[in-house]
């Protein structure tokens, strides 16, 4: 998968799959651009695996509630967004 640290409108990046962490990414952007701010952050148990660039919008979508780990709390961030995970 791509780095959508840059830029996430990148078309070398059109047909690729995405990852949990960067579809978080993706949404975080899209609040800010419509001024909305998270500013609650929350753990999940894999928080050391998440990518940098990526730590701050999972910590904020999730203590926003706009997103969850799964039943025991992990994120899983490299895994690829599913559409059902997506809606």
């Amino acid at each position: 998968n791509g780095d959508w640290s840059s830029d996430v409108c990148s078309s070398d990046l059109i047909g690729e799959s995405i990852t949990r962490q960067d579809m978080a990414v993706m949404c975080m952007r899209a609040l800010n651009a419509a001024g909305i701010e998270l500013t609650q952050d929350a753990s999940l148990n894999d928080m050391d695996t998440i990518s940098d660039y990526a730590k701050d919008a999972v910590s904020k979508m999730a203590g926003a509630g706009y997103i969850t780990g799964d039943e025991n709390a992990y994120f899983n961030p490299m895994d690829t967004a599913t559409r059902a995970q997506t809606a």
